[in-house]
């Protein structure tokens, strides 16, 4: 077994939203994708996730997925690690005015 990301780039490579499990394999672990595109297509029609890169502005239709194993074989080794990573993302989308406050669908 061993943990897997997916994740969601814009084609500059900057991170849009990511999500990790673990799988046996990488066929295996082509779910991830699945329920990575899937919560990304909610949260766009829901409203709290913007249609473009929140650094570069590229439009979500050119977003690409991609997955990658990590160095841990489960989540528990795993948590400390990829709870680090999104306090990271988090502070670059609030630094980019892509984060908490009223949306207003405008870029900045």
């Amino acid at each position: 077994m061993k943990v897997w990301i997916a994740y969601c780039v814009c084609p500059q490579g900057h991170a849009i939203l990511a999500a990790a499990d673990e799988a046996e394999s990488e066929a295996a672990a082509q779910s991830i994708i699945g329920e990575l595109r899937a919560a990304i297509a909610g949260f766009l029609a829901a409203g709290p996730l913007n249609p473009w890169c929140g650094i570069c502005h590229a439009e979500a239709t050119t977003w690409q997925y991609k997955i990658a194993p990590t160095r841990f074989r489960t989540l528990e080794e795993a948590t400390s690690f990829l709870a680090d990573l999104e306090v990271g993302q988090i502070v670059t989308a609030i630094v980019h005015g892509e984060f908490l406050g009223p949306r207003s669908r405008t870029k900045h």
